[in-house]
C-alpha cells in the first residue's frame, strides 16, 4: 500500500454498480489527541469514495469536485475486526450525467452507525 492509501490508512476499495466502500484501518498517526479519527482525514474519504461513485465506469473526462458538505454526527473512531463490523466509507451516487454529477458518502462506525455524511458535487472542466 502506498500514496494517499497508505496516509490515509485505508483499505483496498470494494466498487459495485453505483457505490464504493473503502475500509478505514487502525493507525493512531490518524488520529487526534482524543482518540478519533481526524476531521480532516474523514472528509478525505468521504470525497475519495464519493468521487470514485461518480467517477466509475466513466470514459471520458473525469468529474472534478466542485463542493463537499461534511456533517459531523458522532465520533468515528478506526477500529472492529468481525465481519461487517469494521469501520468504512460508503459513497454511492444519486445522479451522473455528462457534465455534473452528484454522490453521498458515509463514515460508518464498528457498532454501524453513521458517524459522518456527506454530499458531493462534481462537475466536467
Amino acid at each position: 500500500m502506498c500514496g494517499l492509501a497508505a496516509m490515509m490508512a485505508a483499505g483496498p476499495p470494494v466498487v459495485d454498480d453505483r457505490t464504493v466502500v473503502l475500509p478505514q484501518l487502525v493507525d493512531p498517526v490518524i488520529d487526534n489527541s482524543i482518540g478519533v479519527v481526524h476531521g480532516g482525514i474523514a472528509s478525505t474519504g468521504l470525497e475519495v469514495v464519493a468521487s470514485a461513485a461518480v467517477n466509475a465506469g466513466r470514459r471520458d473526462d473525469p468529474l472534478v469536485t466542485a463542493s463537499l458538505r461534511v456533517n459531523f454526527l458522532r465520533r468515528f473512531v478506526a477500529g472492529g475486526s468481525e465481519p461487517g463490523s469494521q469501520t468504512r466509507y460508503v459513497g454511492s451516487t444519486l445522479r451522473v450525467g455528462r457534465r455534473s454529477g452528484v454522490a453521498d458518502a458515509q463514515a460508518i462506525g464498528s457498532d454501524g452507525k453513521i458517524a459522518l455524511t456527506a454530499r458531493l458535487t462534481a462537475y466536467r472542466c
